[in-house]
């Protein structure tokens, strides 16, 4: 016998995503709320989460999913470490076709929310399965390579694997409540596994304009982890000069403009970051002199004070 309670919730949901009168759809969030509020909110979040379409071509059922994972989300800002880990359904959809789809992002958000409240191993853990998502092994597995700035190119869920790493710097770095310091530690010593897979999508020839758009956009959220244009363009070279080079190479050539628009945000919070390395002056200078080959005399005093050159 199916659960009211759920049954109740999935009415609620479909009224609510669905067109009618002002008090029909006022009655159907309340009741989602107070769901959420309840103490069955995350059983009944991940039903909805999984919720089966009712008839072919049911065009509500993925948004049913969306708001079941909304719901998920909002359980673990407020709730802290209420759920399974996220090593668990969650994670295993991320692996999936669909968490590369409208779906995963949201996935993703989740799986950090309850991980940064777990702790520092937790989410160190979290990162290191984005990883494996990216991977071109379905078993999560990367080519053995010695060298840093080797591109082997991702696997079919590398897209997801991005979102995974977006999430967890927002939820560690960019909320406002405050974080253990062991959650912020984590994140510094994740750096090189998110640096070297980001750099692996950045520069798989295969991999869709969006995509790579999201990587540079992963990039700048982890910038205040320790990110730096010095490290960057010495152990990470191959992404230092992706990011250039979608910035400001060929700027008169016609390109994708999400993904120009995100290398250049990178750029310009690199160029304008504290960075007390040696290295830096190298790096900006390459920067530098990319931008003078590329466009005239006018253009380059304005992207030097856009990337916070004033030096």
């Amino acid at each position: 016998m199916a659960d009211p309670t759920v049954a109740a919730a999935m009415t609620a949901a479909r009224a609510l995503l669905s067109p009618g009168d002002p008090a029909t759809l006022a009655a159907a969030d309340a009741h989602l709320r107070a769901v959420n509020d309840g103490p069955d909110g995350w059983r009944i979040a991940r039903d909805l989460l999984a919720a089966p379409a009712e008839t072919p071509g049911d065009v509500l059922a993925p948004r049913v999913r969306i708001m079941g994972a909304a719901m998920l989300r909002a359980k673990a800002r407020a709730d802290g470490f209420a759920m399974t880990p996220p090593e668990t359904e969650l994670l295993a959809m991320l692996g999936t076709p669909e968490g590369s789809g409208e779906l995963g992002p949201h996935l993703a958000q989740i799986s950090a929310a309850v991980a940064t409240a777990g702790g520092g191993d937790t989410l160190f853990s979290l990162v290191q399965k984005a990883t494996a998502i990216a991977a071109p092994d379905s078993n999560g597995g990367w080519p053995n390579t010695p060298d840093p700035n080797a591109t082997p190119p991702c696997g079919p869920n590398a897209h997801a694997a991005v979102a995974l790493m977006s999430a967890c710097a927002e939820e560690a770095l960019h909320r406002s409540k405050s974080h253990p310091h062991d959650v912020t530690e984590a994140m510094q010593e994740a750096l090189d596994d998110v640096t070297w897979t980001l750099q692996a999508v950045v520069c798989d020839g295969n991999v869709p304009d969006q995509a790579r758009a999201d990587a540079f956009t992963a990039l700048r959220l982890w910038i205040p982890a320790g990110v730096t244009a010095s490290e960057l363009a010495t152990d990470r070279s191959r992404l230092f000069d992706a990011v250039v080079e979608f910035a400001v190479g060929g700027a008169m050539q016609l390109g994708n403009p999400a993904v120009k628009l995100a290398a250049a945000e990178v750029l310009e919070e690199l160029c304008a970051a504290s960075d007390p390395l040696p290295g830096r002056t190298a790096a900006v200078d390459s920067v530098l002199k990319r931008l003078e080959s590329e466009v005239d005399a006018c253009e380059v005093s304005f992207l030097l004070f856009s990337y916070g050159q004033l030096e």
